[in-house]
């Protein structure tokens, strides 16, 4: 009989040792749950502030490309829009000039990515 309840002790200390170790791995388990949860709404929240910036990016390139229209029809005799002698190679506009005004804003685009961006090759990076 002694031997029944010893053995009895043994089998419930066992359970409750597995029982507190499940408890302890599902504490680490809710832990990481929550570290997760808070990284994946930190990631949103960075997600909105990045579209926002393309958002932004791309209304001032719809701007410049409209202000660039109208120099262009009000001044189409400017030393600004001469032929560089240069043309485009990209596969896009390959062959078209290159006027003045696109060599330097070719020259401040590659100068602000290379030097304040750290961009190697800002050239590949050019749209047009």
């Amino acid at each position: 009989m002694f031997g029944l309840a010893l053995a009895r002790n043994r089998q419930l200390a066992n359970q409750i040792t597995e029982t507190a170790k499940a408890n302890l791995v599902i504490e680490e388990q809710n832990a990481l749950i929550q570290r997760l949860r808070k990284e994946k709404a930190e990631l949103q929240a960075e997600v909105v502030r990045l579209a926002r910036i393309a958002e932004d990016n791309e209304m001032d390139g719809v701007g410049r490309r409209a202000e660039r229209d109208a120099f262009m029809a009000a001044h189409p005799d400017s030393p600004m829009l001469a032929d560089s002698g240069k043309r485009f190679v990209s596969e896009k506009v390959r062959g078209q000039i290159k006027t003045k005004a696109r060599l330097i804003y070719e020259q401040a685009f590659d100068a602000h990515g290379r030097n304040r961006l750290g961009i190697s090759n800002p050239a590949d990076r050019r749209i047009g």
